[in-house]
């Protein structure tokens, strides 16, 4: 037991940057769905050891099983809970994700719940029943992209997009202008001031001599 004690300090100290944070019964701490640390108990303090490690492709991080990683993807998309509570009238439900909620919505004679993603820096409070700045769902919790909110068309033209090479044209459709993204060429970026896509300028060097 000594020589385990001895090692695991050695670990501990030339191997990593140690830290009081919380550590799982398994020994793994997931620093992000994909990222895995190592952590122990040690003298009355819980520490962590080694590089945070990136699970390999198609596995996420689990810290509640014997190796550190497990096959599956955290998807990209909105996801669905694996219960879909029933919906009988207007109401709001936690899923497994952070920053997202169920809301029962009434849809072609039918209430029908549907997934929605909170603002960016807010999670969805389950006692207030809706999204909040102020609560957390601590540092093992999943979270996913807020969505990108397109601006409103109040007539015809072209606005900035999510990044420098996108627009959003209003264009008009079922009988309202409604915003559409596109994208410039490549090597152009678009031009707030002329609402047109224009050649992105060249990175001058600076000469040291």
């Amino acid at each position: 037991m000594r020589v385990v004690a001895v090692c695991l300090f050695t670990i501990l100290f030339f191997d990593g940057v140690l830290s009081q944070i919380g550590c799982k019964s398994s020994g793994i701490r997931c620093s992000d769905p994909y990222t895995f640390q190592f952590c122990a108990n040690f003298t009355n303090k819980i520490l962590t050891y080694g590089t945070a490690t990136k699970c390999p492709s198609s596995t996420i991080c689990d810290n509640e099983g014997f190796f550190p990683c497990k096959v599956g993807t955290i998807p990209t998309t909105t996801p669905q809970p694996t219960t879909v509570p029933a919906c009988n009238g207007p109401a709001k439900f936690l899923t497994s994700v952070c920053n997202q909620y169920l809301e029962c919505v009434f849809s072609f004679l039918f209430w029908t719940p549907i997934t929605n993603t909170c603002p960016a820096g807010q999670n969805f409070d389950p006692v207030l029943k809706e999204c909040s700045e102020k609560y957390s769902c601590g540092p093992d919790a999943i979270t996913a992209e807020p969505p990108v909110i397109p601006p409103k068309c109040n007539g015809g033209g072209k606005l900035p997009g999510p990044t420098p090479n996108q627009y959003y044209e209003c264009e008009f459709i079922w009988f309202q202008f409604q915003p559409t993204l596109k994208s410039c060429f490549e090597g152009q970026m678009f031009d707030v001031n002329v609402s047109l896509c224009v050649q992105m300028p060249e990175t001058e060097s600076v000469s040291t001599g």
